[in-house]
């Protein structure tokens, strides 16, 4: 199954970025330059996850995950990960836990 990324607007300005099937490494998935043009600009109050449809991750989603992430920080965009599979936000961790401060 190919990987795919859709989002829902919500009522309270939270985008919810919803993935599905198989985000693994050699498989063809959604860009991040895709979602982030989506974000600029659109007064989103937030971002959460909804992974009930993803099938099978591997390194590749963490690191678009953890992109993502860098990435609406750095525009000032709260991230509930909650919705993420529990091994990637630990994956996670340990990536800010041990990345070098800028």
């Amino acid at each position: 199954m190919s990987a795919t990324l859709n989002t829902t607007r919500q009522p309270d300005d939270t985008l919810t970025v919803v993935f599905s099937g198989d985000w693994q490494t050699g498989s063809e998935t959604p860009s991040l330059s895709s979602l982030a043009e989506r974000l600029a600009g659109s007064n989103i109050k937030g971002i959460q996850f909804d992974c009930r449809h993803l099938s099978e991750w591997d390194s590749s989603f963490v690191v678009f995950s953890s992109a993502l992430m860098a990435r609406c920080r750095a525009d000032g965009i709260p991230v509930d990960s909650e919705g993420l599979p529990k091994g990637v936000r630990r994956l996670i961790a340990c990536l800010l836990y041990t990345s070098p401060s800028p």
